[in-house]
């Protein structure tokens, strides 16, 4: 999971927030993240939506 978001988002690691919200959304459990500006809240958001296109699914990100 981790090298599929990092591949996708062009980072070279993941911050352990990032990685820990991701299993979560992975799991399609809810998630609830507050975090300030610039510090990587996208690729939570996009973890579900890369990681169902990884699996040869469709998914969708919903920003609210």
């Amino acid at each position: 999971m981790e090298h599929i978001l990092c591949t996708s988002c062009k980072l070279t690691q993941l911050r352990p927030f990032q990685l820990e919200l991701a299993v979560e959304i992975n799991k399609k459990n809810h998630v609830f993240c507050v975090i300030a500006t610039g510090m990587g809240k996208t690729v939570v958001l996009m973890a579900g939506a890369l990681m169902a296109n990884a699996r040869g699914e469709k998914g969708v990100a919903l920003l609210i």
